[in-house]
């Protein structure tokens, strides 16, 4: 069985790798094998002329101080009108270029097609009556939460993934109000625009849908960017233009595509090539070259720049039986608009069956810097991970902030001035979490504690606080 998951990840790779070329070397992942040994945290003007001279007596010397006066004059005039057209110049110079950037961005899309599916509506949502544990399927094993504050209001927003329901948890720090979104339905993933609205993606294995939801004063709009399939992973990012993208597998189909949503209300996509990955993570830089990082196995990097796309293998993952290594949860983050930095989660796998059968399994953050070859990973947070999934954005001034579940508590990690350093929060959690850094300096975090639990966490001037939305 090894060897064939092995050879399934190798498969969807070649095939993948048909639509692109190729080189070597939301997020929430699958609970994976059993944890066994867990290591805890150790906690880580023209100038404006006035004649003040006496009127003039025809002398000389007036005559000649009057004509210089007036020269003066009209020559800054003509220097101001001159920087003036100097100005508008720059200023018309300065917008070619950017409609031109514009238009050449266009062109990068020139061959995505309209999807066919149902225009813009309003959502509306149903009471919410706790979880519910539907059949075994893709959809009801996926589970996930996503974080944001509505601009508008101020309100928190935390939507969780769980037994095939997606809920709604709105909150001011007081009260909660939950709502039930729709069932079944996959994992919830968010991005953030220039207003710092929350954009969610989720799949509907109902309609078979991959929906877009975001709230405008105060009523919730939805949109399809694919409407054809199943979706097992996917994840959403806005670029510098504030348009929505989307990537995804397409399980039916066995294809990766990427939708965008444009200025015109219209989705649309192409396929990136065959097969697709277990997890996707997605970004966009602000010269709108898109980044994509997924695992099977293997963990491997996508990138689209003028219109072409490229894959790489970033770290090779492999089953041996008895000893095991694999990647999960990736993270690809963009900071200070250019910067491209990768985090995931790498896990290492030992049996020992004789003389007494032993199992050990240690989970760990890595990260990547500036991924280009030869991507080297670093181990810069200390403590090992309970569970595969963990979640990483950008923040002001480039900062990167990660959520970790090391043992049954959530732990915090922050990259400032290129240097990380990591903290309890005390609270306990961590589970299946994402993360959203404000402008504002508060860091937010929803996820669940080992019970089922749906937790709200905020840092606010140096304090971690804790909000409980749903107890089971």
């Amino acid at each position: 069985m090894l060897y064939r998951v092995a050879i399934i990840a190798l498969t969807s790779l070649c095939a993948f790798c048909v639509a692109c070329s190729c080189g070597g070397s939301s997020s929430t992942d699958d609970p994976g094998a059993p944890d066994d040994d867990v290591a805890a945290d150790d906690d880580d003007s023209a100038e404006g002329g006035t004649d003040d001279d006496a009127p003039d007596d025809d002398t000389g010397d007036d005559d000649a101080d009057d004509d210089t006066s007036d020269d003066d004059a009209d020559d800054d005039v003509d220097d101001d009108i001159d920087d003036d057209a100097d100005d508008d110049a720059d200023d018309d110079a300065d917008d070619d270029a950017d409609d031109d950037a514009d238009d050449d961005d266009e062109d990068w899309y020139a061959d995505y097609q309209p999807t066919d599916c149902v225009a813009k509506d309003n959502a509306a949502f149903g009471p919410f009556d706790g979880f519910h544990d539907g059949p075994v399927t893709a959809a009801t094993l996926e589970q996930g939460t996503a974080v944001g504050i509505d601009p508008d209001d101020q309100t928190i927003l935390v939507f969780a993934a769980q037994g095939g329901t997606l809920a709604l948890f709105e909150t001011d720090g007081d009260a909660v109000t939950p709502s039930a979104v729709t069932e079944p339905a996959g994992r919830p993933t968010a991005a953030y625009d220039s207003d710092e609205r929350m954009h969610m993606v989720y799949g509907d294995y109902d309609t078979h849908e991959l929906a877009l939801l975001v709230r405008r004063d105060g009523v919730w709009e939805r949109s399809i960017a694919d409407c054809d399939d199943e979706f097992l992973s996917y994840d959403v990012a806005i670029d510098h233009l504030d348009r929505v993208h989307v990537l995804f597998g397409a399980q039916s189909a066995n294809e990766t595509r990427h939708a965008v949503l444009f200025e015109d209300g219209i989705w649309r996509a192409a396929t990136v090539g065959d097969g697709y990955v277990e997890r996707i993570s997605l970004a966009v830089d602000d010269a709108g070259t898109v980044h994509a990082a997924g695992t099977l196995i293997s963990l491997f990097y996508l990138k689209r720049v003028l219109g072409t796309w490229s894959l790489a293998t970033v770290q090779f993952g492999y089953f041996l039986g008895l000893y095991n290594i694999y990647y999960n949860s990736p993270e690809v983050v963009v900071s200070n608009g250019v910067d491209v930095n990768l985090g995931f989660t790498e896990t290492e796998e030992s049996y020992v069956p004789i003389p007494k059968p032993y199992h050990s399994i240690y989970r760990k953050f890595k990260f990547i810097d500036n991924v280009v070859p030869p991507y080297d990973a670093t181990y810069d947070l200390s403590g090992y991970l309970s569970q595969v999934a963990m979640s990483m954005t950008g923040g002001p001034g480039g900062s990167l902030h990660v959520a970790r579940p090391l043992g049954s508590s959530l732990s915090y990690g922050i990259r400032s001035s290129g240097t990380w350093s990591s903290a309890g929060t005390g609270h306990g959690g961590g589970r299946y979490s994402d993360i959203f850094a404000g402008v504002d300096g508060r860091v937010h975090v929803s996820h669940y504690d080992d019970a089922g639990e749906v937790r709200y966490s905020v840092l606010d001037g140096g304090t971690w606080s804790l909000h409980r939305l749903y107890i089971p």
